[in-house]
């Protein structure tokens, strides 16, 4: 029973040495989501997002126009493609930083 124990924590100390140690236990198993929400990184703040523009953003990030379109829409935010992030936020009362 020790062999395979030993076996066992040989695998996980080899993993640590490659990869690095998890920030908490099975965090592999974790969602994006959660991991980001127990890691503290859903909180990163990107310095001079909110003089980017709308079209900008999507640029840079290379995200999809469409979809941030949308999800604006959802709630009920109607942004131009030359209007910066802190326009679009402030119309809502919000700060460029500030979860959507």
């Amino acid at each position: 029973m020790s062999t395979i124990l030993d076996i066992s924590q040989s695998f996980k100390d080899a993993g640590a040495r490659k990869y690095g140690e998890p920030p908490y236990g099975p965090a592999e198993l974790s969602s994006l989501k959660m991991f980001a929400q127990r890691t503290g990184l859903d909180r990163v703040i990107f310095p001079g997002i909110g003089k980017l523009s709308r079209k900008e953003l999507c640029t840079r990030f290379n995200l999809d126009t469409e979809k941030i379109i949308t999800g604006l829409g959802a709630k009920q935010t109607k942004a131009e493609p030359a209007q910066t992030i802190r326009e679009i936020a402030q119309a809502r009362g919000m700060e460029p930083q500030d979860p959507v």
